[in-house]
């Protein structure tokens, strides 16, 4: 059986801003950005998804600009027994 780990998440914010609709639809599926008002989004497919909202193109997204993109990285933090055992201590 593998073991199982926690994951931690590191991410860190692009500096350069997508400003034009060619530079959000070269982003990879499941790509996150922030827009001006904190609101967090989601590449999926065509479309941008957003908690609470409809779905939007990325012409549409870009009215909400400036957009950081976020690059997100999980990494394995320690292996489960190892946790278990320290929380029992």
């Amino acid at each position: 059986m593998p073991e199982l780990f926690e994951l931690a998440i590191d991410y860190t914010v692009d500096p350069e801003a997508p400003t034009a609709v060619e530079q959000l639809e070269a982003l990879p599926p499941l790509t996150i950005v922030v827009d001006r008002d904190g609101d967090v989004w989601q590449r999926r497919g065509e479309v941008w998804c957003s908690y609470e909202t409809a779905p939007c193109t990325s012409s549409r997204l870009l009215k909400y600009k400036p957009v950081a993109v976020v690059r997100v990285q999980l990494r394995p933090v320690a292996q489960r027994p190892a946790i278990e055992e320290a929380r029992n201590a």
